[in-house]
């Protein structure tokens, strides 16, 4: 009787083990080498509508000079205005546009020939979003932590991280 409890509770702890090491590793999902497979953003609820991600898209578009977005609309919340903005940057680079930032716009972005690398620091890679307007810092971290510069605040903000 005390065995059956005994492996009843292993199981039960390796299938919660199993989970949340299954669930950290789905955090990372934002690659600096891969747009594409950034999660998507938009203000429904299939989306994600408020992150360090979202702030990050603001600043592609303000660095691209898409009109309305100066530095005070960098929030972080994918509201109306971040849906319109978007929508502009879309059809400015062809796209379909549905105000989503999905694969065919994270991937335009990436692949524009704007996004570059800038260096070294230490054993930091540095790139930049060399948008039509202004620029967008970022930075990649030896252990991987992609994190990039809001221009509001002028505070480095992880992008891969939870």
């Amino acid at each position: 009787m005390m065995r059956r409890t005994f492996v009843k509770a292993a199981v039960a702890l390796a299938a919660t083990v199993g989970l949340i090491v299954g669930t950290a590793g789905t955090a990372l999902a934002n690659d600096p080498d891969n747009w594409s497979s950034n999660r998507m953003l938009c203000q429904w609820s299939k989306c994600v509508k408020d992150s360090y991600l979202t702030m990050f898209w603001q600043s592609i578009l303000w660095a691209d000079n898409v009109g309305g977005v100066d530095v005070g609309t960098i929030d972080g919340q994918f509201g109306p205005n971040t849906h319109t903005r978007t929508q502009r940057w879309q059809t400015r680079h062809g796209l379909q546009a549905d105000g989503e930032v999905g694969p065919n716009t994270w991937g335009k972005a990436e692949n524009n020939g704007r996004w570059v690398y800038a260096g070294m620091q230490g054993s930091n890679k540095l790139y930049e979003y060399r948008g039509l307007a202004r620029t967008v810092r970022s930075k990649i971290l030896d252990g991987g932590l992609w994190l990039f510069e809001n221009p509001k605040d002028k505070v480095w903000y992880g992008l891969n991280s939870t």
